[in-house]
């Protein structure tokens, strides 16, 4: 019976570790801040895949508000460049911009700081 059970727990083990490993989307956070670097709340954030679309405030791909915090995480991204808008009433990040300068990656999280004036 000590041998079966042996057995057994073997057979689980050598199963359990053949698992396949699954890969995460890439991620991307977005931490927005004044001038001053001072954290900067309530903030709309778009993501965009192309300069032209930025530009024009269109066509964005995902969008989504800061709340109470500085910073917002985008889960399930595509393994592109992005260009970030960041916008607060009259204030945004026009004139300093975002840009991703190489594209996201299979299980990392990718953190970027926006400033808006």
């Amino acid at each position: 019976m000590k041998n079966l059970n042996l057995l057994l727990l073997l057979i689980a083990l050598l199963l359990s570790s053949c698992a396949k490993i699954v890969d995460a989307p890439p991620q991307i956070k977005v931490w927005v801040v004044d001038e001053e670097q001072a954290p900067v709340t309530h903030v709309t954030i778009k993501l965009f895949e192309t300069l032209e679309d930025w530009e024009s405030d269109t066509n964005w791909i995902r969008k989504a508000e800061t709340g109470n915090e500085n910073f917002k995480v985008f889960l399930e991204m595509e393994e592109l460049e992005y260009y970030i808008s960041a916008t607060k009433g009259q204030r945004s990040n026009r004139e300093t911009g975002s840009h991703l300068t190489e594209p996201l990656q299979i299980n990392k999280l990718v953190h970027v700081t926006t400033t808006i004036k």
